[in-house]
């Protein structure tokens, strides 16, 4: 009996491990697409959806240029659906897409207007794919940014990429990942944003280059509006996420140019029983002078021009501020100011009748706290 037993436990375990993805089913890796960018339009049957893939054939053998330089390729697959379409990538190339390196994924403003929800799912839903990959809206096709020669010998992905990034640290730009994204855009206590990307053709190569065109602002998982640089940048700075970036301003013994060495902005708000809610807004920003260009001749650089260069930053940051809120959030109802959440955390009860009536009920003071640290050389 005992044998008998032990015999039928083993019999188990073998069809156990047999049934398991756990024997000699990996792939190798030089059966895999690696995939480095991914561009999705909406067509009139579905989506195309462009693929960015390290040419590994190329790069290790040292082998023809092809369309992409020489380190990607480019694969073209349509489908009713980005997981329909994706579903015929072995087919094609004989290889397994491996989406886990992948650096940006693009969207086209078409498929923006119509709705990300549905595309944007598939890569959060796929088991070797980043939820943390960056994000942003095409400024027209998103084919193009992934198809675009920049005239490099590394991947275009990785010049997007870094694109994406700097202009965080440089307060021009907002980077933002798959899943802050699809939390903003399910949760609706914040408004869901991304930026917009698009091409330029460079003026002494024979090449092109990624730019930034502003940030997409999204409503239901739809596209409602863009905005230019300067209310991006004041966007950026309500929301607590300038890292560093120039500053120029006039004053009046000269225009000073800045760089920002902190900034830190705290939103409190107060909600009151007759329903309307005040929003106090506190930045504080230090910067460094690194350019400064008199009015007269005869002036220099020294604790006049310093207290100058502050008060025309505290002015400069206070007319973007105010700008910002006036057009975004008053006019285009965009809460840029997590407003619904904050209240939501401190009182509750009453923010679900808050949130109907926000943008009616709300005044925000924006106060600014601006200083000159260093001058001159030492701020460079």
């Amino acid at each position: 009996m005992k044998r008998k037993a032990v015999c039928m436990i083993l019999a188990l375990t073998a069809l156990l491990t047999a049934l398991s993805g756990c024997g000699p089913q990996s792939v190798e890796l030089s059966d895999r697409l690696i995939v480095e960018a991914i561009g999705i339009d909406k067509t009139d049957a579905g989506v195309l959806v462009t693929l960015q893939a390290l040419d590994t054939h190329a790069a290790g053998a040292g082998s023809d240029p092809n369309e992409q330089g020489q380190v990607t390729r480019l694969y073209r697959f349509s489908g009713e659906s980005v997981g329909q379409a994706l579903s015929g990538v072995r087919a094609a190339t004989g290889l397994t897409p491996l989406y886990s390196q992948a650096r940006v994924l693009l969207f086209g403003r078409s498929l923006a207007e119509a709705g990300l929800a549905e595309a944007l799912d598939f890569f959060l839903r796929v088991c070797n794919a980043r939820s943390d990959i960056l994000i942003a809206m095409a400024e027209s096709a998103a084919e193009d940014p992934v198809a675009a020669d920049f005239g490099a010998t590394v991947p275009g992905a990785v010049i997007m990429e870094d694109v994406l990034n700097g202009s965080l640290r440089d307060g021009m730009g907002a980077a933002v990942k798959l899943y802050d994204f699809m939390n903003l855009t399910y949760t609706g206590t914040d408004t869901a944003f991304c930026p917009v990307i698009g091409i330029r053709e460079q003026a002494l190569e024979d090449a092109q280059k990624p730019v930034l065109q502003g940030t997409a602002f999204f409503e239901n998982g739809r596209l409602a509006f863009t905005a230019g640089e300067d209310l991006t940048r004041g966007m950026l700075f309500l929301k607590d996420r300038v890292e560093t970036g120039a500053i120029r301003a006039a004053g009046e013994n000269g225009t000073y140019t800045m760089r920002i060495i902190s900034s830190e902005t705290k939103i409190s708000p107060t909600l009151y029983e007759n329903g309307r809610a005040n929003a106090r807004i506190r930045v504080k920003t230090v910067c460094d002078i690194t350019e400064f260009t008199p009015k007269d001749d005869a002036c220099r650089l020294g604790e006049a021009e310093a207290a100058d260069a502050a008060a025309a930053g505290k002015a400069w940051l206070e007319a973007l501020l105010n700008d910002t809120l006036s057009v975004l959030f008053y006019e285009k109802h965009a809460d840029i100011c997590r407003l619904a959440r904050l209240v939501n955390l401190k009182y509750p009860r009453l923010a679900a009748a808050y949130a109907e009536r926000m943008f009616e009920a709300t005044d925000i003071t924006a106060e600014v706290e601006f200083t000159v640290r260093r001058t001159g050389k030492e701020g460079i």
